[in-house]
């Protein structure tokens, strides 16, 4: 039996020396009191980084935001008083239909954007609790 290189006793560990080969260095860890003393040693490392390895691991924890729940239900008079107003654009001269047309298209868009802006301010309120409950 061909003597035993401190490299093999951390190869017999991990599982990489061949069947023969484990066998021999096997048989030496146990007849030589030096070389057991190192195995052992190299075992409780292997045992700690193993352990100190999966205490590291990064396991990261993913939730999707609920689409914000967004009524429908008032746009529909803001609809009406398009159509309205488009009618009545049709009927009108072409320079009062301009202004009327900018003052709906103001209200109407001044309207969506404040709804979109509520619920914007709102998602942020809720994504900033569900994060100091994440955190805390």
């Amino acid at each position: 039996m061909k003597s035993v290189d401190p490299a093999e006793l951390s190869a017999l560990i991990d599982g990489e020396l061949s069947p023969e080969r484990a066998a021999e260095v096997r048989q030496a860890i146990e007849t030589d009191e030096a070389l057991r003393r190192q195995y052992q040693r190299l075992l409780m490392l292997d045992a700690e980084l193993k352990t100190e390895a999966q205490s590291a691991l990064f396991r990261p924890r993913v939730t999707l935001p609920q689409p914000s729940r967004v009524s429908w239900l008032p746009l529909i008079p803001l609809v009406l008083l398009l159509v309205a107003l488009r009618i009545l654009f049709k009927v009108l001269p072409s320079l009062p239909e301009i202004g009327l047309e900018t003052a709906a298209l103001i209200v109407i868009v001044g309207g969506v954007l404040r709804r979109l802006l509520v619920s914007a301010q709102e998602e942020g309120r809720r994504l900033c609790r569900e994060l100091a409950r994440s955190s805390g």
